[in-house]
């Protein structure tokens, strides 16, 4: 990947409220350490539209699956459920410079949707 923008949230502990009418104060159940799903963007080049195609197919089958996030800062997550895969767009890039792509000939972005889990 040339970018990814955005981060797994960590798990914390989800509560539900179980207070019952006509007595005092708040009791709460801890229902376990979870985190809500999120939804990333990750930029990258390839050299031509066959390779749009076989990187988005790549990225289709890390669904259901669980992988190490890296961003672009280097921090790593580890146990991340991919939920979701889509292409949000890919074009032809007239000029570039910098990239992966030897020719840099297409930009894609695709939109992840990533759930941190509790498996070590």
């Amino acid at each position: 990947m040339i970018s990814i923008k955005g981060f797994p949230n960590p798990l914390g502990m989800q509560l539900e409220e179980i207070t019952r009418e006509n007595v005092d104060g708040i009791a709460l159940w801890e229902l376990g350490k979870r985190a809500a799903p999120i939804q990333v963007e990750t930029v990258v080049d390839v050299n031509d539209g066959a390779a749009v195609k076989s990187t988005m197919e790549a990225y289709k089958v890390l669904q259901g699956t669980l992988v190490t996030v890296t961003d672009d800062a280097a921090n790593a997550w580890t146990n991340v459920a991919v939920l979701d895969v889509e292409l949000v767009f890919a074009h032809k890039i007239a000029t570039a410079s910098g990239g992966l792509s030897a020719t840099k000939g297409w930009f894609l972005r695709a939109r992840w949707t990533l759930q941190a889990t509790n498996i070590p």
